[in-house]
């Protein structure tokens, strides 16, 4: 059995469609199809399914990524999840649950099965202890970095910003001893080689189960300065004193992506594509950003920006087919979009 998405225009399914229509090759030899069913899950303009029993059923496998998330992302992917399980799902749906962590690894806590109350109670309980196998949260450094390029007020000057800058050299000036070490640095890589590794594992073991698995993953993602460097790289200047060079060098050091995470984080993608996963990556960890596969700008700050992984999540949803969510206030529309994005297809 071969299961088939067929779209048109504007990304609309296609639902006029025979068995005539279709043509099997395997090895350069055609074959005639021999069965053909029709599945259309009451998506708005298009027939109800047929009562008959299915041959290939949806399948999902709901990925929580608590490594790159904080508490409350993990809530906000809770309440996804949930809110999918209870309005979206179907019952001949087959839902799979994965979580990873750094002291855990990658864990498979259900196969695919049609007990939906069963993975509902799962997810239910999924609570902040994961928060334990976090990796580096970088995050922490953004109002350091920011802190750099502001002006320090002469004395008696009264500096006027507006509110939201005014919090964010507060946070700078609290934190200005901070940095991100080489130490800080490799650990965080190190950790997301391990997150992409077993990312990889899981999509060839997804690939020898017959027809799509459509992975919904909740993550915050990678950093963007470590797959695609910072955006204007840093430049060496004059120095006068060994600390001052020590750390130009590691401001330089720090501006380099990392080639291998890079070749690891498109070797993971290529993998889920030869395995017919369609990814939808949920970004969980702000709420001030919105964009899609096609977009490569976000609304969030540039300085932030580096330290964030939606363009990580983007990239892992267009490589081998799927969407990316940024607004995870919009739970309502994430969920929806899901479902009609998979809910037509034949066999």
């Amino acid at each position: 059995l071969v299961q088939v998405y067929v779209t048109g225009k504007g990304g609309q399914p296609v639902t006029d469609l025979s068995a005539a229509d279709f043509e099997v090759i395997d090895n350069g030899r055609s074959y005639p199809a021999t069965h053909f069913e029709k599945h259309f899950l009451d998506v708005e303009g298009t027939p109800a399914a047929p009562a008959a029993a299915s041959g290939m059923s949806r399948k999902f496998f709901l990925v929580f990524d608590f490594a790159f998330m904080d508490v409350k992302a993990i809530l906000r992917a809770k309440s996804a999840a949930l809110q999918f399980l209870d309005g979206q799902v179907r019952p001949t749906d087959e839902i799979g649950l994965v979580t990873y962590s750094v002291a855990q690894g990658l864990v498979l806590h259900e196969y695919l099965t049609a007990d939906h109350a069963r993975v509902r109670a799962i997810v239910d309980g999924l609570g902040a202890r994961p928060r334990a196998g976090r990796a580096e949260n970088l995050t922490q450094y953004i109002y350091s970095s920011d802190l750099a390029a502001l002006p320090n007020p002469k004395e008696g000057q009264v500096q006027v910003s507006d509110p939201e800058n005014q919090f964010y050299e507060g946070q700078a000036r609290l934190q200005a001893g901070q940095s991100i070490g080489t130490a800080v640095r490799q650990n965080y890589v190190d950790q997301a080689k391990h997150l992409l590794l077993s990312l990889g594992h899981l999509a060839k073991a997804l690939r020898f189960i017959p027809g799509f698995k459509n992975v919904v993953l909740f993550s915050g993602g990678i950093a963007r300065q470590y797959l695609s460097g910072t955006r204007g790289g840093a430049v060496m200047g004059e120095w006068s004193t060994p600390e001052e060079l020590a750390a130009q060098l590691n401001n330089y050091d720090a501006a380099q992506a990392d080639s291998a995470l890079r070749d690891d984080h498109s070797a993971m993608i290529k993998e889920f594509k030869a395995s017919n996963c369609p990814v939808y990556s949920v970004d969980v960890s702000r709420l001030r950003k919105e964009g899609d596969v096609l977009s490569q700008q976000g609304v969030s700050g540039a300085g932030i920006r580096e330290f964030e992984g939606a363009d990580s999540l983007r990239q892992f949803a267009g490589g081998p087919g799927g969407k990316f969510y940024a607004n995870t206030m919009e739970v309502e529309r994430i969920v929806g979009d899901i479902q009609s994005s998979t809910a037509v297809y034949y066999v």
